[in-house]
């Protein structure tokens, strides 16, 4: 055999080699793409069999409690699994008496005794998957089992906060509030989420103790969310942020002052307009654009002039908000101003709108 037969008979071993590890490691990661996505199918397909028979019977005979209590012994035998994923999907979207009543059911399940057990697992997996659960089925009775966990998380401790918000007392959620360090602007959502939960009487008694929290941060998503939910609720927290020291509670304000109704709130926003803080004098700017009052224009012009970027930048897109008016005095600055700052925001403002109007135009395809 000479030496190129050798060399050849070499590389094919080696290929036969490699292709071999190949095949034993892709091989096995193909065979769980093909089973994973045939489980999904087939969860799929059960899931859509409960919401079209099942769950369509359970919804006629809530009214009836004879009917209501033949569906969950019936319902005892089968896949437990896809009647806890229908149930909470429903649940989802679901309000009023209709969801309390189906709430009840996936508690006589046993469903939900299930879920505060796996708050003791000891993967955060299950942990989490549990108390997304609870946020849409625990009931006063699980209140003090919520109280006596422990999370290991932020994310657990949001969710946490968010099942007591709905069943618990305000204290429940002051106390974790007070807990809380919102380091960034994220955890703005998750303040949002614990609020949203809460009954009306509840969330007036946690606004009550705004003036305790020592966080800036809390007091100021707090000031937001009562503005957007019950304007009267923040009318004291209001007055008292108009002087707060801190600049994370004067921009809250700012943007609480835009959801008030415009003779309200204009006034205040062109006092904070003028604020020390740049942040405070951006964030007003912008609230002024949105509640869009074409008496303030000569507010917002001036505002092109500032000596923060972020605020001349807020002010032009203001701008663009007032309609016709906006653009002519955007128009009139690019003529006329021979500030370089106000020309610069001016500028990029009118382009931004052209390119919009043009977008809107342009028919789309297909």
């Amino acid at each position: 055999m000479s030496t190129l037969d050798l060399d050849l008979d070499l590389v094919a071993q080696t290929l036969t080699a490699v292709l071999g590890v190949e095949v034993a490691i892709v091989g096995p990661q193909v065979a769980s793409i093909f089973w994973l996505s045939h489980a999904r199918s087939r969860r799929a397909a059960a899931l859509a069999a409960f919401n079209s028979g099942p769950l369509r019977a359970l919804l006629a005979a809530l009214p009836d409690a004879a009917r209501r209590s033949a569906w969950i012994d019936a319902a005892r035998g089968a896949d437990l699994d896809v009647m806890r994923d229908g149930l909470l999907d429903y649940l989802g979207s679901a309000t009023g008496a209709l969801r309390d009543a189906v709430a009840f059911v996936y508690r006589a399940l046993g469903l939900t005794l299930i879920d505060l057990a796996a708050l003791r697992a000891l993967r955060a997996s299950q942990r989490l998957i549990a108390l997304r659960r609870l946020t849409l089925v625990a009931s006063v009775e699980d209140a003090e089992t919520v109280r006596a966990f422990l999370p290991r998380s932020w994310a657990e401790q949001v969710l946490v906060a968010q099942i007591l918000a709905r069943i618990g007392r305000a204290e429940d959620v002051a106390e974790r509030l007070h807990a809380w360090a919102l380091v960034t602007r994220l955890h703005e959502h998750a303040v949002k989420a614990v609020v949203g939960a809460m009954p009306l009487p509840e969330f007036a008694r946690l606004m009550q103790s705004w003036f305790t929290f020592s966080s800036p941060e809390v007091r100021r998503d707090l000031l937001v969310q009562a503005a957007a939910r019950a304007p009267h609720l923040a009318e004291a927290a209001l007055n008292a942020a108009r002087f707060d020291p801190s600049v994370e509670v004067r921009v809250g304000l700012c943007q609480a002052l835009a959801c008030l109704p415009r003779a309200e709130a204009a006034p205040q926003l062109v006092r904070l307009c003028h604020d020390a803080a740049w942040e405070v004098r951006a964030q007003a700017t912008k609230s002024l654009g949105r509640i869009a009052d074409v008496a303030r224009l000569p507010e917002l012009v001036r505002g092109l002039s500032d000596p923060s970027f972020w605020v001349r930048q807020n002010a032009a897109v203001a701008l663009t908000r007032l309609g016709e008016s906006g653009r002519a005095a955007l128009e009139v600055v690019t003529e006329l101003s021979d500030d370089r700052y106000a020309l610069a925001a001016a500028r990029a403002a009118l382009a931004g709108l052209r390119l919009h109007t043009r977008a809107v135009a342009t028919p789309r395809l297909g």
